[in-house]
């Protein structure tokens, strides 16, 4: 228990350095002051999905079928931990290199966009490593063997791509699915083709599962190296 205090102090933390310093940023930045505060709040939610495992986990230790509400928590919020590397997206028209001559590149001396740089990139892992790790605890709690946690794992990714996919292109967020009026009406304005959504979901998909896969093997060696 103190242990999970003491990661729950870091997350704190994080955010809250995190925080201050996008706000910064955001008083200086002028037109990205939207994007900083963006990115605490994405940062923020991407947290959630561990304090869900982490209470699923301890409601099934604990035989309480309340568990079946926080695992459902999780998973509408999951997908928003991988949602964040999509922020990139927010580098569109920036510059940090330019060629002068043919021999010589200059790169960006505006310290605003390599501020910017660095806190999109923070966002991302922050986020991305709580993907991981929330997800490497759900799995956990399956006790069925190796291949219902891969299909587990399979079934969670493409999810994810479907979520990143309603999250950037038709900016539904994870309570939505509680307002199913708004989200019917979101699909009803689709402009993207079936080619590319299948597309797009199925290469973000692959990334989460292929993210997952890499990352439960050192979780492992990470534990055995602890014990």
């Amino acid at each position: 228990m103190a242990k999970q205090q003491s990661a729950y102090r870091a997350h704190f933390l994080f955010l809250a350095l995190y925080f201050l310093c996008n706000v910064t940023l955001a008083i200086h930045s002028g037109e990205n002051a939207g994007l900083f505060i963006m990115l605490v709040w994405n940062a923020f939610l991407s947290f959630l999905p561990r304090l869900f495992a982490r209470h699923t986990a301890l409601a099934r230790s604990r035989q309480k079928r309340i568990w079946i509400m926080w695992a459902f928590l999780w998973l509408i919020f999951w997908p928003n931990t991988f949602y964040v590397s999509t922020d990139i997206v927010h580098f569109t028209g920036d510059t940090f290199l330019k060629k002068i001559s043919y021999q010589e590149t200059i790169y960006s001396t505006d310290l605003m966009l390599w501020a910017k740089c660095i806190s999109v990139v923070t966002a991302i892992l922050y986020a991305v490593l709580n993907g991981v790790k929330s997800e490497i605890a759900m799995e956990r709690g399956i006790n069925s063997g190796k291949w219902k946690q891969i299909l587990f794992r399979a079934v969670c990714s493409f999810l994810c791509g479907v979520g990143i996919y309603t999250g950037r292109f038709l900016r539904l967020n994870s309570w939505d699915i509680f307002r199913p009026l708004k989200a019917a009406s979101s699909f009803r304005l689709l402009v993207q083709s079936p080619k590319f959504i299948s597309g797009f979901v199925c290469l973000f998909a692959a990334f989460v599962f292929a993210a997952l896969s890499f990352a439960a093997p050192l979780a492992r060696d990470h534990t055995a190296i602890n014990n």
